[in-house]
């Protein structure tokens, strides 16, 4: 008797099938924390009037110029408008449909009566908000902070020690897989305890200028192969995306750990989407043969020698995405062929 399958399981099946490739195929995810306190439209507390620095509409710009250049249509964008707290949290994929929707919501917004509120700057909150709700170790994510000044929420001291306590008890940060880009927009914002912060958090703090540029997404492949005894230069390939321009002249500092078999310690200059390093061994091969075995692998750091040079000179802002590579050192054992000769029975 032949059994079979209803065609609404094989469906849901596909379907499974369907989103766990789609799941594997998702490797990027950008949020975007967006300071929308009435500070941002130039409002003055100390004067009670707008008689600052209007940067509402710069950020606005920068926002959509960003969404529209990411080319991923897997990408994941949430933008999360803030002030004392999370005001909301938009969410699309970065097809053309997305990026055009979440575009016109953040076009609209600075009509929306809340972005007309006088409050105070909690930047904490909406962090611990990406970091308890979006942030995935498993998924390549760029979060930003827009703000135009320190948090003064729920007051200025309490608000200041709030955000370096909200960095220092993240241990999200050190993973590869994510960075932090805190735009610093104004002077007030320019706090240089909280700048010292970000960066020894292994984020990237950009100033107003950073408004200006285009971005340089750097990412090498999470693993390379060296096998000991056939090769002499490791090559790491450049990902580069599509119409994205690769300036001349980037260096790279590589690194292996102190302990590792294979020594690297060098600048590499950027040629054709490659780097080219040379490999040199603590031992020989007669003697690194038998100490490896078939397969092993190891820890390159890679940090970029020339970011503020290619900054200026490109305008270009770049980021490093993965600052760790894998080197899987390969150990193959020689292939050896016996001939037996056997005597002929005629003989």
């Amino acid at each position: 008797m032949k059994k079979f399958i209803p065609v609404f399981v094989v469906l849901i099946l596909m379907a499974l099938v369907a989103k766990g490739q789609e799941e594997r195929s998702l490797k990027e995810r950008r949020i975007y924390l967006w300071d929308v306190t009435l500070s941002t439209k130039g409002y003055e507390a100390s004067t009670k009037d707008f008689t600052g620095k209007n940067i509402y509409d710069k950020v606005e710009s920068f926002l959509c110029r960003e969404i529209n250049s990411i080319t991923n249509p897997l990408c994941e964008i949430y933008i999360i408008p803030f002030q004392d707290k999370v005001l909301d949290a938009w969410y699309v994929r970065a097809d053309d449909n997305g990026k055009k929707d979440i575009i016109q919501r953040i076009k609209k917004y600075k009509d929306h009566p809340i972005t007309n509120q006088i409050t105070r700057t909690n930047i904490s909150g909406p962090i611990d908000y990406a970091v308890e709700n979006l942030v995935n170790n498993n998924v390549r994510t760029i979060l930003y902070v827009l703000t135009d000044g320190v948090q003064n929420y729920p007051n200025a001291i309490k608000g200041k020690q709030a955000f370096i306590d909200c960095l220092n008890r993240n241990e999200w940060l050190k993973n590869d897989n994510l960075l932090l880009c805190y735009f610093a927009m104004t002077n007030d914002a320019n706090d240089k305890g909280i700048i010292e912060m970000v960066k020894k958090s292994g984020g990237l703090v950009v100033g107003e200028e950073g408004l200006k540029v285009t971005w340089l997404e750097i990412d090498f492949p999470s693993k390379v192969r060296f096998n000991i005894k056939d090769d002499s230069v490791m090559n790491i390939s450049f990902k580069a995306g599509k119409d994205v321009r690769v300036p001349s002249g980037m260096k790279f500092h590589i690194e292996t750990p102190a302990d590792s078999p294979i020594r690297i310690d060098e600048d590499v200059v950027l040629d054709n989407l490659c780097l080219s390093v040379k490999m040199e061994g603590k031992y020989d091969y007669a003697k690194l043969k038998y100490v490896l075995p078939e397969e092993s692998e190891i820890s390159l750091s890679v940090s970029l020698c020339n970011a503020e040079e290619i900054k200026e000179k490109h305008q270009q802002i770049p980021l490093l995405l993965r600052p760790t590579i894998g080197l899987v050192l390969v150990n193959k054992p020689e292939k050896k062929m016996t001939i037996t000769l056997k005597p002929s029975e005629n003989n």
